[in-house]
């Protein structure tokens, strides 16, 4: 069978274009300590001489933003001195389209462009690029780079918030902040996206969409640990709590439904749990 070559690109990879992917027009400008934390570290691509980058951290730590605001940038005539024609932006991608890139050469020192990866330290893509064949060709951006800073804070609200968060992106973003604040003052509602997206002043997509980028987990799941966050941190700190009473105050219909969400968290039941502390 014959035809045309399909030009779509593997999973995970997003190719900077000339006009902005739906995606990333949908992230709000950045301003405030997120656009100099993105000024700090978009000079920090731009001034390596090592022609693949590594944004390894943990969720939470904006990875997948500083991504989708260096491909709205690209696509911005007015953002001069960004120049990133020609890169290769990869977030959090699968073994077979890192491959395919690393496979491509489109990287190198001499002609500037860059290959820029996003994902976790312990992601199948740390071990494509910890080889010693990529030896001194990797460029890596972690948590201490990406957490922002008090330098980024430019005001006293700026400086308050980033003191209050220890500069941790989830919790310092302006709809994720907010979002999550008001999941942890009660863990034991069932908050509904759409109800909390008003709140917060966002749409229920971009909420979600946040939440999924930057937990690697969907809103409901991260309200789950919220849940089991509350649970353990009752049973570490009150004496023989009754699991039967814990589960009742988190909302949770049976002590089965429980136990099975707490093991999934934590590995042991609430039981074992509070035999171990």
């Amino acid at each position: 069978m014959t035809g045309k070559p399909s030009r779509t690109p593997p999973r995970g990879i997003v190719r900077v274009r000339s006009r902005p992917e739906s995606r990333a027009a949908e992230l709000e400008v950045q301003t405030g300590p997120w656009a100099r934390r993105f000024e700090r570290l978009s000079e920090r691509l731009l001034s390596t001489t090592k022609p693949i980058v590594w944004v390894c951290a943990l969720p939470g730590s904006g990875k997948t933003r500083l991504l989708l605001e260096l491909e709205r940038r690209a696509a911005d005539p007015y953002a001069m001195g960004l120049n990133i024609g020609g890169w290769v932006l990869l977030d959090d991608p699968t073994p077979e389209a890192l491959r395919t890139a690393l496979a491509a050469g489109r990287a190198s020192e001499r002609s500037g462009r860059r290959l820029v990866v996003a994902s976790r330290p312990s992601s199948e893509a740390a071990r494509s690029l910890l080889t010693p064949r990529l030896y001194g060709s990797v460029e890596v951006i972690d948590e201490r780079d990406l957490f922002l800073r008090s330098a980024d804070g430019r005001s006293t609200k700026d400086r308050e918030l980033l003191a209050a968060t220890g500069g941790w992106p989830l919790l310092v973003d302006g709809y994720l902040g907010r979002a999550a604040e008001m999941v942890l003052s009660d863990p034991t509602c069932q908050h509904d996206t759409a109800a909390l997206a008003r709140e917060v002043g966002t749409s229920a997509r971009t909420l979600s969409r946040l939440f999924s980028s930057e937990t690697q987990l969907s809103f409901k799941s991260w309200c789950q640990r919220a849940r089991i966050a509350a649970a353990i941190e009752r049973l570490s700190t009150e004496a023989d709590v009754p699991v039967k009473q814990l589960a009742s105050d988190l909302g949770y219909a049976s002590i089965p439904a429980f136990s099975h969400a707490f093991r999934q968290v934590t590995g042991k039941s609430p039981t074992e749990f509070a035999a171990s502390k």
